[in-house]
């Protein structure tokens, strides 16, 4: 399955040098399948409040089906061939160039940590890091 990083965390400026000067950044993500590829957005935690709001996002820039089932925690994605797998917390830490994925999406479920160790390895967005998965 191909992969592709979906990254809101600076919507204006798609550069990995958006993050500088900052120590720390927490943000949600998704991992949404659509045909033969497995997607995985990001958002900072400021500006997508829900893993909901990363979900519309994505739908909308893309013209994918989707009705709240419940606004603002649930968008539910009604085209055939595209389900959300999961979600949860990503922290990155850029003076010790670390990310943390954890947690849960509460609308979603747990993500697999096997489906993001695989997209770590082989996409630009994580290049430089050390990734780590915990359940806290």
């Amino acid at each position: 399955m191909q992969t592709e990083v979906v990254d809101y965390t600076n919507n204006s400026d798609s550069n990995r040098d958006k993050h500088a000067g900052r120590k720390t950044l927490h943000c949600k993500f998704v991992l949404i399948a659509r045909s033969d590829r497995l997607h995985f957005v990001v958002g900072a935690v400021a500006e997508y409040t829900y893993h909901a709001n990363l979900v519309e996002k994505f739908c909308d820039e893309r013209s994918i089906a989707s009705a709240w089932l419940q606004k603002p925690d649930v968008l539910e994605v009604v085209e055939a061939g595209v389900r959300v797998l999961g979600g949860g917390h990503l922290q990155i830490d850029e003076v010790r160039q670390r990310m943390k994925l954890f947690g849960v999406s509460k609308a979603y479920g747990v993500f697999h940590a096997r489906d993001v160790s695989d997209l770590a390895q082989k996409d630009p967005f994580f290049t430089g890091y050390k990734v780590s998965f915990s359940k806290v």
